[in-house]
């Protein structure tokens, strides 16, 4: 699972700002001098080269909507609640990880960033079975429901990169399902069921998301056509993929509608699909990455506008926070 948000490349550049430009094969070295003792990485180098690939950007999001979904439950417990989050922390870590392997090492599109190929693949490995140890803790708690409600986040994980970010299906919408997926699971591992406004929810945050993603994915269409990476504005082109993102928010905002009429969402709910047209017209805006920035930060409003009726409407954990800080 990886988050949509603004790179450092431009529109209009194929490579843009911190592409690495084409080069020659490197120069061989004399493999009797060894390795410079100065430049091979300690145990802190390498430990802040793991670090750096935590970033909150990514991870913060997707921690913070398990959370919330385990709030959506009348009387959450709170370790599957700390379990279920840091599960999917490690998931999005993961993932992390494995873009870093081939990102770097692979298509060339960062520099190694005090990292090796042998670091990040042990790295990877310990991340999933911190993972699957969190998840077994789960499930000897609550029951197998905890593979079901978590498990498939590892698989986003594993799969993201070099396979899911090369298609326009799989580079679109994985984020938003591991987002929606963390929404579900932390409900379910409460209550052990579904609920349709928990559902509901996550649909719509779900669309939105992918909506963010293939706005994002246009600011790297001209370098990502050249290493093969079929996101949505490549396959499409520019023009196609912003209706596809506004008709994304519209539908968005039309989940929330619909479910409101089916009883499914509370009245209040509506707020939240007046947020979706905003975000559909902020899709056609330019700069194109000021337009970005526009529809990533509609998602607060969007989020909190769909998840406070929902609190306060029944018997979450949630709605008794939100009225103790008002």
């Amino acid at each position: 699972m990886s988050d949509p948000r603004p790179t450092d490349s431009a529109a209009d550049s194929p490579e843009g700002p911190g592409r690495p430009e084409a080069s020659g094969p490197a120069e061989a070295s004399d493999p009797s001098e060894g390795p410079d003792p100065s430049e091979t990485p300690g145990h802190r180098d390498r430990a802040v080269a793991l670090a750096r690939l935590v970033r909150p950007a990514f991870l913060g999001p997707a921690v913070a909507t398990a959370a919330v979904g385990g709030l959506l439950a009348p009387a959450p417990a709170g370790p599957v609640l700390v379990g279920h989050a840091l599960a999917v922390g490690l998931a999005v870590y993961a993932a992390h990880l494995r873009d870093a392997l081939v990102d770097r090492f692979r298509r060339g599109e960062e520099p190694p960033g005090g990292t090796t190929p042998r670091l990040l693949r042990r790295a990877f490995v310990a991340a999933s079975l911190a993972f699957w140890a969190v998840v077994a803790g789960l499930w000897w708690t609550v029951g197998p429901v905890a593979a079901l409600a978590v498990g498939p986040l590892w698989a986003l994980a594993a799969l993201h990169a070099p396979h899911l970010d090369v298609t326009p299906v799989g580079s679109a919408t994985d984020y938003a399902v591991g987002v929606a997926l963390a929404l579900v699971g932390g409900y379910a591992l409460q209550t052990g069921a579904l609920a349709p406004d928990v559902l509901a929810v996550a649909a719509a945050l779900g669309l939105a998301l992918v909506a963010v993603t293939v706005s994002v994915d246009a600011l790297d269409a001209a370098f990502d056509r050249q290493i093969g990476k079929q996101t949505v504005p490549v396959a499409l082109g520019a023009a196609a993929a912003d209706r596809l993102a506004a008709t994304l928010f519209l539908a968005a905002g039309a989940t929330v509608a619909v479910a409101v009429a089916a009883g499914a969402l509370p009245w209040g709910a509506l707020a939240a699909a007046a947020v979706c047209p905003a975000s559909a017209a902020a899709v056609f805006a330019r700069p194109r990455r000021r337009s970005v920035l526009a529809q990533m930060a509609s998602l607060y409003p969007l989020a909190a506008l769909l998840v406070a009726p929902v609190c306060l409407a029944g018997d979450a954990a949630c709605g008794g926070i939100l009225r103790l800080l008002v």
